[in-house]
């Protein structure tokens, strides 16, 4: 039997903490809904973040756009291709703030035979 993992890895400059999390689904359209909830999520707070210390009112797709942020925003929300089938990925990062990586794994269910 097969599982959908959601795993997300969270670092923070400041402190240079990592956090790693993961959620198991049963099927693949769980697995997506709730990718794309913490995908939003995380868009969110880096949007807050970045409109907060520089006091403007950037939309994800002006920031991605900016040449300022050129060097210090990378997203890449394109499929991978991993064992035969495709699965969403999402990686965001700003050189002083941190960086967010979530993306769908499916992985087999271990089970020792007694």
């Amino acid at each position: 039997m097969e599982y959908y993992v959601i795993k997300h890895v969270a670092t923070s400059t400041e402190d240079g903490d990592i956090t790693i999390d993961f959620k198991i689904f049963d099927c693949y359209n769980s697995a997506k809904n709730y990718f794309d909830i913490k995908k939003e999520n995380i868009i969110t707070e880096y949007l807050t973040y970045v409109n907060e210390r520089d006091d403007y009112a950037y939309t994800w797709e002006s920031l991605k756009n900016d040449p300022y942020y050129e060097d210090s925003l990378y997203t890449d929300e394109e499929d991978i291709r991993q064992e035969k089938a495709y699965y969403p990925y999402f990686f965001c990062e700003f050189d002083d703030y941190g960086s967010d990586r979530i993306y769908i794994s499916k992985e087999p269910v271990m089970k020792f035979e007694s």
